[in-house]
């Protein structure tokens, strides 16, 4: 079982850190770092579904607000991608 304190899982890409994942208890939610470029703009594309686009328009992060009861968060498996290091904090 994870823990729901916190959830983080690192893929680095290139050398470039690559995509992490956060989930905030307090507010329910679950943030998804795609990517380590910094967030120009954010936009709400569906109810509760942010998604945050650096300054050329690609898509940096993704923001699930009551994600607890959207997702089964007791599971996260990650299927053909290249982990170099996971780690649940």
């Amino acid at each position: 079982m994870l823990s729901r304190t916190a959830i983080s899982s690192y893929h680095k890409l290139g050398g470039e850190e690559g995509m992490k994942l956060h989930y905030y208890p307090e507010t329910d939610s679950l943030y998804i770092d795609l990517n380590s470029r910094p967030s120009a703009d954010s936009r709400e594309i569906a109810d509760g579904l942010v998604i945050d686009l650096d300054a050329e328009g690609n898509i940096v992060g993704i923001d699930i607000d009551h994600a607890s009861q959207k997702l089964d968060l007791q599971t996260l498996e990650a299927v053909s991608l290249p982990t170099l290091a996971t780690r649940l904090a």
